[in-house]
């Protein structure tokens, strides 16, 4: 894995965590508020990757199933993916919360648009700008490779950028995973808006 002190400094790697803090917080807060749960939150693990697989390691277990749920997001010169990571066994416990009746799949599209919705406004709105996302893509009850391999082209790219949050609900054995993936082109752009916030 390529060391992520090649391309961001201290200062800027505290600035992205706080960027990560800032999305995924309201992330989840959306999500607490369609549950009426509390979700706990771990501290946002920033990556520059060699390849996007790097970044799902923690998922290839033998024999698991995960699913993915993730949106391509635009905010000027910035590309890259939100999504979101659950266990099959745990979309099924969200799905024994839930009173809408939604179907896994319908469930999993719900949750990926709430995540992507509120994370990239609220990067929008600490970077400036206005953020554009494509449709939801779905894909339930997965092997990782198969996740992989649904990513969009711009962040199947070597030296991708990441920043990754692990969700749980109070009192519930439901866990997720929060993603921000950035492409290698969005790289540059993204290190000048944070030392612009730096210079605030």
């Amino acid at each position: 894995m390529m060391s992520d002190d090649q391309v961001l400094n201290e200062s800027q790697r505290d600035a992205l965590q706080e960027l990560g803090n800032v999305a995924m917080g309201s992330a989840a807060d959306s999500l607490a508020r369609q549950f009426e749960l509390f979700v706990s939150l771990s501290i946002p693990t920033v990556t520059l990757a060699q390849s996007s697989s790097e970044l799902f390691a923690a998922h290839q277990g033998a024999g698991e199933l995960v699913c993915c749920g993730h949106q391509a997001l635009t905010l000027g010169a910035i590309e890259g993916v939100a999504g979101v990571i659950i266990a099959k066994d745990d979309l099924q416990q969200l799905a024994a919360l839930q009173a809408s009746g939604d179907d896994h799949q319908a469930l999993l599209q719900r949750v990926t648009e709430l995540v992507a919705v509120s994370a990239s406004n609220a990067m929008a709105d600490m970077l400036g700008g206005t953020s554009t996302l494509e449709p939801a893509q779905v894909l339930a009850q997965q092997a990782p490779a198969q996740l992989l391999a649904s990513l969009p082209a711009l962040v199947q790219q070597p030296s991708v950028l990441s920043i990754n949050m692990a969700y749980q609900f109070e009192n519930q054995a439901f866990e997720a995973e929060c993603f921000l993936i950035f492409s290698a082109a969005s790289v540059a752009p993204l290190i000048q808006a944070l030392e612009q916030i730096l210079a605030d």
